[in-house]
């Protein structure tokens, strides 16, 4: 097995087989965001904390960073990052879904906000591998849907 094959088996060892199968089969993990990152850059848990307008360091994963297999729950979840901000009025063309990698010592783990869907994961780090998309893309929808039937415009 290949160095990066090794690493991500170890990765992903305590996530559920399907969501195991599904990263070691090569699915792109994605983050949604609407902050201004660029290639090469980590992503913490405990970065994100200063973004969000409650109080997320009394939460179970405020030293998590979320990611999914599926596009459209990153969008959704760019969206929610964008309601979530203490800085409202940053624009709606701020939103954007990064391709992300793992780059932590430890296990991938489950969300624990959605811990029945094997697309949705954490770490405590993960490397920006590309921008995606921001919400100015084409492919955009007006109004996305994201896990359990939660769409963006009940934010």
């Amino acid at each position: 097995m290949s160095k990066m094959k090794d690493y991500l088996f170890d990765q992903v060892s305590e996530l559920g087989p399907e969501t195991q199968d599904t990263l070691l089969g090569g699915a792109p993990m994605y983050h949604g965001s609407m902050h201004s990152f660029k290639k090469g850059d980590i992503l913490t848990g405990e970065d994100s904390n200063v973004f969000k307008t409650y109080n997320y360091a009394d939460s179970d994963t405020h030293d998590r960073v979320f990611a999914t297999t599926n596009l459209q729950f990153a969008q959704f979840f760019a969206e929610g990052s964008r309601a979530n901000s203490p800085f409202p009025g940053m624009g709606d063309d701020q939103v954007r879904v990064y391709q992300v990698e793992p780059h932590s010592d430890k296990p991938m783990g489950i969300d624990m906000n959605l811990p029945d869907s094997p697309e949705s994961f954490t770490s405590d780090k993960f490397r920006v591998t590309d921008v995606v998309m921001d919400k100015s893309h084409e492919d955009w929808p007006d109004v996305v849907e994201g896990p359990a039937g939660m769409r963006s415009d009940q934010f």
